[in-house]
């Protein structure tokens, strides 16, 4: 799957696997989307809400419904440090 750049609204660490919120920019999709990531490859990245560049592999079984899972990812920015830009900027 291509890389895309979505924003992580909510991050889970409850579970064996991390597991994220997303929405995409760009309004595609009618709802939020989800995915795990690899707590101990990908804890230091999802620290934070905000936006990232994002790559994914389905890893549901054929007929089943599809289940993301974050193979590599990028943080561009926090919510908290583009809030701060743009109020540096008024």
């Amino acid at each position: 799957m291509a890389s895309q750049t979505l924003a992580v609204i909510g991050i889970s660490n409850k579970k064996e696997k991390g597991w994220l919120k997303l929405a995409t920019l760009n309004g595609t999709s009618w709802s939020d989307l989800g995915a795990h990531f690899d707590k101990i490859k990908f804890g230091g990245t999802f620290n934070e809400a905000g936006i990232y560049e994002i790559d994914f592999e389905n890893t549901a079984e054929f007929g089943a419904m599809a289940a993301y899972s974050v193979t590599t990812a990028n943080k561009i920015a926090s919510f908290s440090e583009l809030v701060a830009l743009a109020l540096s900027e008024e």
